[in-house]
């Protein structure tokens, strides 16, 4: 199991480390849409979504970001401290976008929105807040309506 402490601060680092977007992705719109005006600490992902997300986030994040998402300078921590910090109220969206046009580094973009929206949820996961009963959902503007707070 990761630790959730170290694993906060490793996602907090990498997105904080100074990453340039360069363009919004065109989210592919989901049948079933993730529940807006939502926080990460409601329950916005399931507990599968996060092990698939794992899955991905071993395949393609873990060499740079470490398995137990601690990274190591000048790779950030993908959870812990420092990613809470980074990006407690901002919203879901804001994330999805940082991760998707930036990551993995040398490929950014090479993922589906099914496998980042995953790594998303593994990654709320992995910073301590609960898992619910629908999954997460690569959509644009409800994204944008849920913000990372809550209980966790």
């Amino acid at each position: 199991m990761f630790m959730k402490h170290t694993a906060t601060a490793l996602f907090a680092a990498v997105l904080a480390g100074g990453f340039a977007v360069t363009g919004a992705p065109s989210f592919a719109l989901a049948a079933e849409a993730t529940p807006a005006g939502k926080s990460a600490g409601d329950g916005i992902f399931t507990s599968d979504q996060s092990k698939r997300g794992e899955e991905v986030y071993n395949a393609n994040c873990a060499m740079c970001h470490q398995p137990d998402l601690g990274g190591k300078e000048p790779v950030p921590e993908l959870a812990g401290d420092k990613f809470l910090a980074h990006w407690l109220n901002h919203n879901v969206g804001e994330l999805f976008t940082r991760v998707s046009t930036t990551m993995p580094q040398g490929k950014p973009g090479s993922l589906t929105h099914d496998q980042y929206i995953d790594v998303i949820g593994f990654l709320i996961d992995a910073n301590g807040f609960k898992s619910g009963t629908t999954e997460l959902k690569a959509d644009s503007d409800a994204l944008k309506t849920i913000t990372i707070a809550g209980n966790h």
